[in-house]
C-alpha cells in the first residue's frame, strides 16, 4: 500500500477534505468534541495549532468532568455510579492534575456569558476555596 500521497499531505499541509471545508463547520464539529479532544486537534498541523480555541473557549456549556478534561477514551465506566452511590474512578485520575486543567479552562475562556456550568469530580474537603472560585466564576459568567 503506497502511503506517499498521505507523507506529501502532512509535510506539505496541503488543503485535504477536511482542511478544505468552511471554518464555520470546522468550528462545528470542534464544538462536539470533549475538551481534551479539541485541544488534541492542535497537533495536526501548524494550521490546526489554534483552530480549537474559538468553538472550545467560547462554548456556553461548560461541562468539566473526566472525558473533557482527560479525553473521551475516559468516558464511560468511570464516569458512572456503582450501586452505593459512590462515584467509581481509577486512581490514576489525579485530583492536583484535575483541579489545574479546569483553572487552565476557566483562565483560557473567551465567552461573555455562560447558560451552565458543571464540574464533575471527586474533590475532597481541602477543595473548598477551589469550589468557591469555579462557582464565583459561573456567578461573573451568568450562570
Amino acid at each position: 500500500m503506497d502511503h506517499s500521497g498521505i507523507l506529501a499531505q502532512t509535510e506539505g499541509e496541503s488543503n485535504d477534505g477536511i482542511n478544505g471545508l468552511p471554518n464555520c463547520i470546522l468550528s462545528s464539529i470542534l464544538s462536539l468534541l470533549t475538551i481534551k479532544d479539541a485541544v488534541d486537534t492542535s497537533m495536526i498541523s501548524r494550521q490546526w495549532k489554534h483552530r480549537w480555541l474559538d468553538p472550545v473557549l467560547t462554548r456556553p456549556n461548560l461541562e468539566l468532568d473526566i472525558p473533557n478534561i482527560f479525553g473521551s477514551r475516559y468516558a464511560g465506566p468511570y464516569c458512572k455510579y456503582d450501586p452505593g452511590h459512590h462515584l467509581t474512578l481509577l486512581k490514576q485520575f489525579n485530583r492536583l492534575v484535575f483541579v489545574r486543567r479546569v483553572n487552565t479552562v476557566l483562565d483560557l475562556y473567551r465567552g461573555r456569558k455562560i447558560d451552565s456550568f458543571k464540574v464533575s469530580f471527586l474533590l475532597d474537603g481541602q477543595s473548598t476555596k477551589i469550589l468557591d472560585g469555579w462557582i464565583g466564576f459561573a456567578i461573573r459568567k451568568g450562570s
